[in-house]
């Protein structure tokens, strides 16, 4: 099994996967893209197990995940999450440093709840669009087993 490229994984952390058998450092950007990604969520859904169970899909039914899901989802989702983060470290320091009240802040607030929202909007569009262009077996792998059944 050949391991994806630093652009296929840096793809795929934007859309929320996890590269489960990537290298070790690929790996550690990942784990902190999670750790920021969970940061920014306003819905807690599972990020997918795609760098690896991808490549277990039939190359047809890979290439319609890459081309449909891979190359429209994470270009859209990236520079929200990066301006959410900015926005969390500026809003932080305001409150902490400066002592801003929420008056102060409020249109940043209201931005980073816009992004939060767009960013959970695309995510659950990527859902959508993964589920479609698999089966029920095949999306719960790629899911991690977090589908319509495990629900809490």
């Amino acid at each position: 099994m050949s391991i994806p490229s630093p652009r296929t994984l840096a793809l795929l952390c934007a859309l929320g996967v996890v590269p489960v058998q990537a290298q070790e450092p690929a790996q550690m950007l990942a784990d902190d893209h999670h750790a920021t990604m969970h940061e920014v969520e306003l819905l807690s859904l599972p990020h997918t197990q795609l760098p690896v169970a991808i490549l277990e899909l039939p190359p047809a039914q890979r290439a319609r995940v890459q081309q449909e899901l891979l190359t429209v989802y994470p270009p859209q989702i990236l520079p929200r999450v990066e301006r959410a983060l900015v926005l969390e470290r500026q809003l932080r320091a305001a409150v902490l440093e400066d002592g801003a009240t929420v008056a102060e802040l409020a249109s940043e607030l209201d931005e980073l709840a816009r992004l939060e929202r767009e960013i959970t909007e695309l995510r659950i569009e990527a859902l959508v669009r993964l589920r479609a262009l698999t089966n029920a077996e095949q999306f719960a792998r790629l899911v991690g087993g977090e589908a319509a059944g495990d629900r809490r």
